[in-house]
């Protein structure tokens, strides 16, 4: 130690080193054998919201397969559904449980500058902004594409696989996805409407990961025409005119997510509503 320090004390101005880094190890290579398992960690199915204290929050891990050994790459914070306040077909704005489903998914769409088409459940209220001048305005940053769009910077999308009768199969999606979000306390501490989100920086890095070390096919920009009218504080229409660029992982990323600790009394997803938040 004191020869170090006397060496860095003769170099006041810094200098540059280069290290002999270790050889990359077997796995690693343009297509690895890659998988996700995303525990749900601690669940609560109270029939009505309350404020919980989670002791094991929900996390997802990207393993590697070393030659038969499952090796894990990354374990990062993410987040399952809980109560989220829901419009009615009536009108009225209640909270409803968003479920994140459970078992076998893939990641075969990624989406990078995605962006978000607010389903009709999606009260208008949570789609407008006051612009503290007297006036109201959209949420545009919120449909996307952008970092504070709700789906982030990247969506991987979880679709289930259906094997049928003529051999082919059948990918299906429930809305459910792995995406990057600005909302940062959500992931710390809070739920999401059912997806697995992940710190912007984060989505970033694992999409980029997965293009480099998976054998893809670029689909490029998807055209959309989404339009809804929002009625809150004013008349808006919210306009979207594309879903993102498309990538198609070849083959697709298998994806688990596993049941959690189901801590509550009750053990299946609560069907009643509740009262909306003020």
């Amino acid at each position: 130690p004191a020869e170090v320090r006397a060496f860095l004390e003769s170099h006041p101005g810094g200098l540059r080193v280069a290290l002999a880094l270790p050889a990359a190890p077997a796995y690693y290579s343009n297509h690895m054998a890659l998988s996700a398992e995303i525990d749900r960690g601690d669940v609560y199915y109270d029939a009505q919201p309350i404020a919980r204290r989670v002791a094991r929050r929900p996390t997802l891990v990207l393993f590697v397969d070393d030659n038969g050994t499952k090796r894990p790459l990354i374990r990062w914070p993410t987040t399952i559904g809980g109560w989220s306040d829901q419009r009615m077909p009536s009108g009225w704005t209640v909270q409803k449980w968003k479920e994140s489903d459970v078992g076998p998914r893939v990641w075969r769409d990624l989406y990078a500058g995605p962006t978000w088409l607010p389903p009709k459940t999606t009260p208008d209220k949570d789609l407008v902004k006051n612009l503290w001048n007297g006036k109201w305005g959209l949420k545009k940053e919120l449909l996307g594409p952008g970092p504070r769009a709700a789906f982030g910077m990247t969506l991987l999308v979880h679709h289930q696989v259906f094997k049928l009768r003529d051999k082919t199969e059948r990918f299906d999606e429930n809305g459910i996805g792995t995406h990057g979000s600005a909302s940062v306390t959500s992931i710390v501490n809070g739920t999401s409407h059912g997806c697995h989100r992940l710190y912007n920086q984060l989505a970033v890095r694992l999409s980029d990961f997965l293009l480099h070390h998976r054998e893809h096919v670029v689909k490029g920009e998807q055209a959309e025409t989404f339009r809804r009218v929002v009625q809150h504080k004013g008349t808006f229409v919210a306009k979207v005119d594309t879903r993102g660029f498309l990538y198609e992982l070849t083959p697709p990323v298998p994806v688990n997510v596993l049941k959690g600790r189901i801590l509550s009394s009750r053990k299946t997803p609560p069907l009643a509503s509740a009262p909306a938040k003020p």
